[in-house]
């Protein structure tokens, strides 16, 4: 009598062995790969294949660590630690280490930078930008990036009992390829999570990556503003260029019209008086309200600068996006 249990072991172990060897002799995946294949298989390594494949893997990647911080949540989540790839990080990196995604995806051509900044004169918030004012080579050194975020459910798909995840992300605005190339993630947490302070925190982190970026050096102080240590790592970095010079610029937010509410804190689509995250317009019968959808509208003429920050907004309160130009994407 054949027992049953052994001889599917027997026919998992053939198979396994089979499409191990075709794949091999196709050159599909890396022999080391391949090689710990055939270790699960006549090892019994089974518990522990998932850790060699990630240590193996690891061999070839120069991304630093993620930047590991404490973020408050709501109980019983309080105080926990958080993994963040950091804009300014991830950008030196990118540039020093992986020079062939850095002229795909960040900037294909110095001429293509020119082009972006000179399409942009007719931007009403161009000319007085402080940011770019203080900056005379900023169309040949200064990149135009894109911040993105959004929520979307990842656990009961459809169900009333969903949870959604807030996702946030950058990109070069120079770049080419598709979105899950081009897209560079930052960070992202549950929402029914979120405590009162767990935004404000998160973005004072980013606020702080994105000055960095900003200056194109590498940050003399922490995101709390404690110097550091000269000896240590990050005190060796401090003060030196992250890009050879390089350095970007939020130009771009992107989101719908409830994440820029919701998490942003901008003008809700709704409100009556005070609608739109762009200009002073109303949603009223006034002068100044939207549905006036002539040229000559006056709404048209009261955009909001950079100088001024907008109410109580996360606008408002992060200190890199008071001097950024905000444009919405309303996906």
């Amino acid at each position: 009598m054949v027992n049953t249990s052994v001889l599917l072991k027997v026919l998992v172990r053939f198979f396994g062995l089979y499409f191990s060897w075709g794949m091999w002799h196709h050159r599909c995946p890396s022999k080391d790969i391949m090689l710990l294949f055939f270790k699960f298989f006549l090892d019994h390594t089974r518990n522990k294949m998932h850790k060699q494949i990630l240590d193996k893997a690891n061999e070839s990647c120069r991304i630093p660590r993620p930047f590991f911080v404490r973020i408050s949540f709501k109980p019983p989540y309080n105080s926990t630690l958080q993994s963040m790839l950091l804009p300014h990080i991830l950008f030196s990196t990118i540039y020093h280490q992986y020079p062939q995604a850095w002229s795909q995806m960040m900037l294909p051509s110095l001429d293509r930078l020119k082009e972006f900044w000179k399409l942009q004169r007719a931007h009403p918030q161009y000319q007085s930008h402080p940011v770019l004012q203080s900056c005379p080579n900023f169309d040949q050194k200064m990149l135009p990036l894109a911040f993105h975020g959004d929520g979307t459910p990842v656990i009961g798909i459809g169900k009333i009992w969903s949870r959604q995840l807030t996702i946030f992300s950058w990109n070069s605005l120079l770049g080419f390829g598709m979105t899950r190339e081009m897209q560079l993630h930052i960070w992202s947490f549950f929402d029914e999570c979120s405590g009162p302070a767990t935004l404000d925190e998160f973005f004072t982190i980013l606020s702080w990556s994105f000055a960095a970026l900003q200056t194109g050096k590498w940050p003399e102080t922490n995101h709390l503003g404690q110097n550091y240590d000269p000896d240590s790592h990050e005190g060796k970095l401090a003060g030196t260029l992250l890009a050879d010079g390089f350095s970007a610029i939020v130009w771009s937010l992107v989101g719908d019209l409830e994440y820029m509410a919701s998490v942003l804190k901008l003008p809700h689509y709704s409100n009556k008086t005070n609608p739109c995250a762009l200009c002073k317009c109303s949603g009223g019968t006034d002068d100044n309200s939207w549905k006036d959808c002539r040229m000559s509208a006056n709404w048209l003429s009261l955009q909001w600068k950079p100088t001024e920050p907008l109410g109580s907004s996360q606008f408002g309160r992060i200190c890199f996006f008071n001097s950024f130009v905000l444009q919405l994407f309303f996906l």
